[in-house]
């Protein structure tokens, strides 16, 4: 990910975030392991996973217990940086970055 600073509160997304697979932009995205981003559609894919059980706060039911989450198999939310340096981890993104 290129430095570019942006804030969360004003809706804008960074340039480069978007599917490295499809291309698609505008969505949630989550990052694999090797930290390519990824859209629902191709996280799914790849993962096994039907597209239509992840609800529009991108969360799924997960096959250990039921319960919703929002990682899709290996697949976590994408959530930059304030300088777009790269992705949150995942148990140090920010409660406001999360929304």
């Amino acid at each position: 990910m290129a430095q570019q600073t942006f804030m969360y509160f004003t809706g804008t997304v960074p340039h480069d975030y978007y599917c490295s697979a499809c291309g698609v932009t505008g969505c949630k995205l989550w990052r694999t392991l090797d930290v390519h981003l990824v859209c629902c559609e191709c996280a799914t894919r790849s993962e096994g996973r039907d597209a239509n059980e992840v609800d529009a706060r991108g969360t799924l039911p997960s096959p250990v217990d039921g319960q919703r989450t929002d990682q899709i198999g290996w697949c976590m939310p994408a959530v930059p940086t304030p300088d777009n340096s790269s992705c949150w981890g995942y148990t140090s993104t920010p409660d406001h970055a999360v929304a």
